[in-house]
């Protein structure tokens, strides 16, 4: 299981008592080194080139890189964004929530 389909899966499921925690042992026994800092991938899809430039803008204001391409399939559009953090730091389940909020307005 790679350190996004973890992330991922885990930022769906909302009946986790204490979602943080959860993903950080996951990855522990996965074998990561939580001491070290770890890219973190987003593959966010939207159905227009505009509506992807606009949610790259604004997660680039977070400090975020982002790619805006042409999605491998369909008529949608890539907005693949990355960030480095120490994952000991990261609050994942108050993450989720800021980047769909940011995305939202």
């Amino acid at each position: 299981m790679t350190l996004l389909t973890t992330i991922v899966s885990l930022f769906g499921c909302s009946k986790k008592a204490d979602l943080d925690e959860s993903v950080l042992i996951r990855l522990r026994k996965a074998g990561s080194d939580l001491s070290k800092p770890h890219n973190i991938e987003f593959f966010l899809y939207f159905p227009t080139q505009i509506i992807a430039e606009q949610a790259a803008s604004r997660i680039r204001d977070e400090g975020f890189e982002v790619k805006v391409e042409k999605a491998a399939k369909g008529d949608t559009w890539l907005c693949f964004a990355t960030k480095t953090w120490f994952l000991s730091c990261l609050r994942f389940g108050r993450f989720g929530k800021t980047l769909a909020l940011l995305l939202i307005h």
